[in-house]
């Protein structure tokens, strides 16, 4: 949406969070485009009629909705894809091993993206410093551009990648896009600075699903290799922590110390069984991580707080009421340390 805006497009933009450039998460464009993102968790998606639809990934998620599990959500994506028009394009990342899978079953016009030599679309000598990634741009094999992005994390790269297919289908090409990607900075709640200081920075990051939380927790890696990484977070609706208990158990093996809140209920009824103690259990049980649990907010951020070092990294990762924790986080670190 922002690159289209930018290169004059006027797009008409529906985006489930806010995006930093526009300052909101939807505007009303004048031109014959609309960018959406489309929504998976409750079937929505199948309701649209796209004649571009980029897919990113297939994961275990949403599972209350697809008691099929993912291989019903597979074939859902496979059916949105195949109802694309016939001069309409699939854009989907290689990478992803469950979307490898149904490659063979789409019967549009499909251009692939990703890390593997195999993408029509390639990204390679990725680097990451602080709050910026730079990468190679290839397409079909022959080297484009050297890209610079004001964001971290190889999901972000991808991302990119997926972004300039679309943009060259519609006739801008990818060196028309070089400044605005060095300029774009995302969305809020992703990867978002809240306090930043000479002895500390937090952090905030709407991260609740396992494959997000790694994510977000290797870029952190990445850009900040010689920190400590401190992370408080709040688990978001009990069945998902009942479906993906193991898969939580793996995905914070990148931070350095774990303060767990109370399950965000999101207006589920309690699941037998199914609490943070239950959560954190298995995570001892899993990894070399024996996380702290925290009652509430206010708990949780006094003691991440306890546990932040001079020069460390907080994150606050959730999609629930967390976001309220960062600035308090800030607030106790900035009398800790200064700020």
């Amino acid at each position: 949406g922002t690159l289209m805006h930018e290169a004059g497009l006027d797009p008409t933009v529906v985006i489930g969070g806010i995006v930093n450039h526009f300052g909101t998460n939807a505007r009303l464009g004048k031109s014959q485009f609309m960018v959406t993102e489309a929504d998976e968790s409750d079937g929505t998606f199948l309701h649209l009629s796209p004649t571009i639809a980029v897919v990113t990934n297939i994961d275990a998620e949403h599972l209350d909705f697809y008691p099929g599990g993912i291989e019903e959500l597979a074939i859902k994506i496979t059916g949105f894809l195949n109802a694309l028009p016939f001069y309409g394009l699939a854009v989907v990342c290689s990478d992803d091993p469950h979307l490898q899978s149904i490659l063979p079953h789409i019967n549009r016009p499909m251009i692939t993206y990703g890390l593997n030599p195999d993408a029509m679309y390639r990204a390679d000598n990725i680097v990451t410093e602080h709050f910026t990634t730079s990468f190679d741009l290839y397409k079909q094999g022959k080297l484009i551009e050297r890209i610079h992005l004001a964001m971290v994390g190889h999901h972000n790269v991808l991302n990119t990648l997926a972004a300039l297919a679309v943009l060259e289908e519609i006739g801008v090409g990818a060196l028309n896009l070089i400044e605005t990607l060095k300029r774009f900075n995302g969305v809020k709640r992703r990867f978002t600075p809240v306090a930043i200081s000479d002895h500390f920075i937090v952090i905030d990051d709407y991260a609740h699903h396992p494959t997000e939380i790694k994510a977000v927790l290797v870029a952190a890696k990445k850009a900040f290799p010689e920190k400590n990484i401190r992370v408080l977070f709040q688990p978001h609706r009990y069945s998902r922590t009942n479906d993906l208990l193991n898969e939580f158990s793996h995905c914070f093996l990148h931070c350095d110390s774990l303060v767990i809140t109370d399950i965000y209920a999101a207006g589920e009824m309690p699941l037998p069984g199914i609490n943070t103690k239950t959560l954190i259990d298995k995570i001892i049980q899993n990894s070399a991580l024996i996380p702290l649990h925290a009652s509430n907010l206010d708990d949780g951020a006094h003691k991440v707080a306890e546990l932040t070092l001079k020069n460390d990294i907080v994150f606050t990762l959730g999609a629930g009421s967390i976001t309220q924790a960062a600035p308090k986080i800030a607030q106790i670190l900035h009398t800790k340390y200064g700020i």
